[in-house]
């Protein structure tokens, strides 16, 4: 005669999914139920600002904002002011002696950026 195995150690009830005794206790463990429960959402712990404090924090964010907006237009100069140097920079360049075809690109090059910045 085999034996018999007992339920507990049966394949089918071994894995989580299927036991549902052991999901539904993991699921509730630590859980805090019936009236120790918290209240959620009851009076505020921190009072909201006066009318006179929000309005100063309104000023104090539009004062940021226009300070961030000048250094935002400071480092776009700064980056114009590098983009037109670095354009510049093919005016320097000698084209004696060089291939044609290159100086005749190199020339091109020179007349686009002396239209740019010189209005020629």
């Amino acid at each position: 005669m085999a034996p018999t195995i007992p339920s507990a150690l049966r394949a089918q009830d071994k894995y989580k999914w299927t036991n549902t005794e052991s999901t539904q206790a993991r699921r509730t463990r630590g859980r805090v139920t019936g009236e120790d429960e918290p209240e959620m959402f009851g009076e505020d712990a921190i009072p909201r600002p006066s009318g006179a404090l929000e309005k100063q924090i309104q000023l104090d964010r539009e004062a940021k904002k226009e300070s961030l907006d000048r250094e935002l237009a400071a480092r776009l100069a700064v980056v114009e002011l590098q983009k037109r140097n670095e354009d510049l920079k093919i005016l320097t360049f000698d084209t004696t002696g060089m291939n044609p075809d290159d100086a005749a690109k190199i020339e091109a090059l020179k007349a686009k950026t002396r239209a740019t910045y010189f209005n020629f």
